[in-house]
């Protein structure tokens, strides 16, 4: 089982790849967030936050991977009983906006449904949504034009 309070000097590295992600360093972040994931393979914390560097790094798969490895240590014990929804909530809307990115739209919908509702309130999941919506409607639009029925080069 995870210890739920990590040693002080591991808070420490982890609030420092998260100044230097911030800073734009983000393969500096990442190499201390590697280093971290593997000593401390069951922190939620470090593989969220390990997944959302990836994510802005557009290496899709891999952020999906820490991002649900982090979504299976948050969902159970010890963290399942001392984290708030809107923790889940956030891990899912980052799951989605990975997919997203990914262009698996369908499964970034149900991810982003899974954040609402963990958080109803996560207004990130509903704009990212809402973006979804966009996405369905211009495709819509692009395949069922004035020329509907003719074939296409695809």
């Amino acid at each position: 089982m995870a210890d739920p309070h990590p040693p002080k000097a591991l808070r420490e590295e982890l609030d420092e790849a998260e100044r230097l992600f911030n800073a734009g360093k983000r393969a500096q972040a990442l190499a201390t967030l590697d280093r971290l994931a593997q000593e401390c393979p069951g922190w939620w914390a470090v593989h969220y936050n390990r997944g959302n560097v990836l994510k802005e790094m557009e290496r899709w798969q891999e952020a999906l991977e820490s991002l649900d490895r982090a979504l299976e240590l948050a969902t159970t014990s010890p963290w399942m009983e001392i984290l708030p929804q809107v923790i889940i909530s956030w891990i899912h809307n980052n799951r989605g906006a990975a997919l997203a990115g990914w262009f698996r739209f369908d499964l970034a919908r149900q991810a982003f449904e899974a954040a609402l509702a963990a958080d109803p309130a996560n207004e990130n999941a509903r704009g990212n949504l809402d973006v979804l919506k966009e996405i369905d409607k211009i495709f819509l639009e692009q395949w069922s034009g004035p020329n509907e029925g003719e074939d296409r080069v695809h």
